[in-house]
């Protein structure tokens, strides 16, 4: 079905398994050598096309067309809170500096493809690349408004953040100006 050997099959198959992305177990058969069945690992699984975005966005607009705007927004509103609780513990405990440092690996972590930079004027900014809930954001805006305020969140008083460019308006990315208006 390949159009290979079995060699070049198995060649194959052990350098996924060294990479990760499938595991390899024997079966014992009632006569001659085990088989192997390969098997994807997670690291495997994520590599193939997935649904969720849709799976969300249908969630969301049967909660609107049942319960109204506000169950959306009640919805979302949920969820940052479930994120702001998680992301504060990995700030806790860190200055300025290592807080922007520590939400760009989160966002990073999480598919957005974050990076930070250092402007002229000391101030920072933050840019996602990519869009992790790009669908959802498109269908439900008010999905980008919660992730600002998350932001304002987790930095805390003292701190001022504006989104400069929005992917859902036209822009190549999603970028926030932050400044720190006071030593905290």
């Amino acid at each position: 079905l390949l159009g290979m050997t079995a060699v070049g099959v198995r060649a194959h198959l052990t350098i996924l398994e060294r990479d990760g992305v499938v595991s390899c177990a024997p079966v014992r058969r009632r006569m001659g050598r085990p088989a192997h069945v390969y098997r994807l690992t997670e690291l495997g699984d994520e590599l193939f096309p997935k649904s969720y975005d849709e799976l969300a966005v249908n969630l969301l607009e049967d909660a609107q067309e049942s319960y109204g705007d506000g169950a959306v927004r009640n919805l979302l509103r949920r969820r940052s809170q479930q994120l702001r609780e998680v992301y504060q513990e990995r700030l806790a405990g860190k200055n300025f500096r290592e807080q922007l440092a520590e939400l760009v690996c989160i966002l990073d972590e999480t598919g957005y493809m974050a990076r930070l930079e250092q402007r002229d004027d000391g101030a920072f900014e933050l840019s996602e690349d990519n869009c992790a809930i790009a669908r959802v954001a498109r269908r439900f805006p008010l999905t980008c408004l919660f992730e600002l305020t998350l932001f304002e969140d987790l930095l805390g008083p003292g701190v001022a953040i504006e989104r400069e460019a929005h992917l859902v308006k036209g822009d190549i990315r999603c970028s926030y100006v932050i400044r720190e208006l006071k030593e905290r």
